[in-house]
């Protein structure tokens, strides 16, 4: 009986779980991550290279970065442009909350835990919209799940080859560590040669594409020097580390979330500092969930800040790591209800604020753009200008990448598009160097009167609150406004009046 009350509360909780997660993106259409407009832009761009083989896109069949776009694609059919982001990335979210709820159900773990764990999904990699590298968490999980199932050798093979297909298609990272993680796996659990073996083989087949990938991404300028800007112990100073767990939301709900999971943490360490560590039966060994949080942490601590045109590389382990380490907690002694209501009421603070200041980003700083986009023709030529230094509720450039919402939107050509990255899933076929400014999208105070003659349309994101104005802009006199006056105005380019465009 009890059993079957456990069971009935974890279920419980994790559709209350659910709806916490999917709440932030239910209030808004514009969610406040960076890189999601460029990503949806690639499903159009995915169609044009389909049914245009010989147009300006070709498809990187091999590329290790396919699994969102199947998902943002997937988006695109249920709710069309409009929908397609909002529902692309809320499926990451809930994915991200499933394989928490799998690892738990693999190793036992209660669902106290699965709602703590849950915290740490709304975090740096989802605002910034790493979607490839977030969507390769559920995977992976997925695959520390199935090591821990005997099975005949054949099937073994077959298995870890079908899991390490889905950690190539979801990022080349994960990929790489589901590697790692199996070579430290099999070491850790003294498994013979022969089943070290017989799973290694599943790898095998994908490492021809990922040569291949590799060797066209470099060739497409796809590569850059190791940077490290920081010690290891300097990354633990608290608002650095605080950053790379969660790093979403200005403000001190970060901080204070953080605080309050780190004192459930050490509550629970406390109670159990004098018992063995408790592991129910048909439960696999909680300490693969240590191991393989200490793996990810060791990431962050250990790689560089930025390589081979990654960015944040050691900070997009953090969250998962902490998430594993979350689960692999001592059990709760249930006489303390703080246990049970505190990871809750954390959760539910945490969706209720993000919401709050999802909606104020849409309502305030996201003003304008919907009637730029919908003010231009179709197939327009568009030069997008973000002069915001930040926002003022969400962390780093939200607004980076919001112009690409004119491609999703009506097609057509963009001063930077993710099809100039080698990583991509759709690419240029010919890749040339612009004849405008080069990194516009994030210099836009580079711009150039004569950058104008390349584009039919400008839209310009500045704050008047911060002293920006687009009047500041070099050639303004060439800008004809098509849009309301608003944070996000779209502007026509008229003829140049001069040899110098002035």
């Amino acid at each position: 009986m009890n059993a079957q009350l456990a069971s009935r509360a974890g279920a419980a909780a994790l559709l209350c779980a659910a709806l916490a997660v999917a709440g932030p993106f239910l209030c808004v259409q514009f969610p406040p991550v960076a890189d999601l407009p460029q990503l949806v832009a690639q499903v159009r761009l995915f169609d044009e290279a389909r049914a245009e083989p010989e147009g300006p896109y070709r498809i990187q069949w091999e590329t290790p970065h396919s699994l969102a776009h199947g998902l943002l694609a997937l988006g695109w059919m249920v709710g069309g442009p409009e929908q397609a982001g909002r529902l692309g990335v809320l499926a990451v979210a809930l994915l991200s909350l499933a394989a928490c709820a799998l690892l738990a159900r693999r190793f036992r773990r209660p669902w106290p835990l699965v709602l703590a764990a849950a915290c740490l999904i709304f975090n740096h990699n989802l605002y910034w919209g790493f979607l490839s590298f977030a969507l390769g968490w559920p995977v992976f999980a997925g695959f520390l799940c199935a090591l821990e199932t005997s099975r005949k050798p054949c099937w073994d093979a077959l298995l870890c080859g079908l899991w390490a297909g889905g950690l190539y298609a979801s990022h080349g990272l994960w990929f790489l560590a589901g590697g790692l993680w199996l070579l430290l796996r099999s070491w850790q659990a003294r498994a013979g040669w022969r089943e070290l073996g017989v799973r290694c083989l599943g790898f095998v087949p994908w490492l021809l594409p990922a040569w291949l990938w590799r060797q066209q991404a470099s060739a497409m300028g796809f590569s850059s020097e190791a940077l490290w800007r920081t010690w290891p112990w300097q990354r633990l100073e608290p608002r650095r580390f605080t950053d790379s767990l969660l790093g979403g939301l200005h403000g001190w709900t970060e901080l204070v979330l953080v605080a309050v999971l780190l004192v459930l943490a050490l509550v629970l360490v406390w109670q159990a500092r004098r018992r063995p560590v408790a592991e129910e039966p048909g439960g696999a060994p909680v300490s693969r969930l240590i191991w393989a949080a200490a793996c990810l942490a060791a990431a962050y601590f250990c790689l560089p800040e930025s390589a081979s045109n990654t960015i944040s590389l050691n900070r997009r382990w953090l969250p998962y790591a902490g998430m594993l380490g979350l689960l692999a907690l001592p059990l709760p002694r249930l006489r303390w209800r703080v246990e049970l209501w505190l990871p809750a009421l954390a959760l539910l603070s945490l969706s209720v604020i993000s919401a709050d200041l999802w909606m104020a980003f849409e309502e305030f700083e996201l003003e304008g753009l919907q009637q730029s986009i919908e003010a231009l023709p179709d197939e327009p030529r568009v030069l997008g200008l973000d002069m915001t230094p930040s926002s003022w509720w969400i962390k780093r450039k939200p607004f980076l990448q919001s112009f690409a919402w004119a491609q999703v939107f009506k097609g057509g050509r963009l001063s930077f598009s993710f099809a100039e990255h080698g990583s991509a899933l759709v690419v240029f076929a010919d890749r040339e160097r612009p004849p405008w400014t080069p990194h516009l999208e994030w210099f836009a105070e580079r711009v150039q009167a004569s950058d104008y003659d390349h584009f039919d349309f400008v839209i310009v994101h500045c704050d008047t609150l911060q002293g920006v104005r687009p009047s500041m802009l070099p050639g303004f006199a060439r800008l004809q406004a098509i849009s309301p006056d608003a944070p996000f105005r779209a502007w026509r380019v008229l003829p140049s009046a001069g040899p110098d465009g002035e």
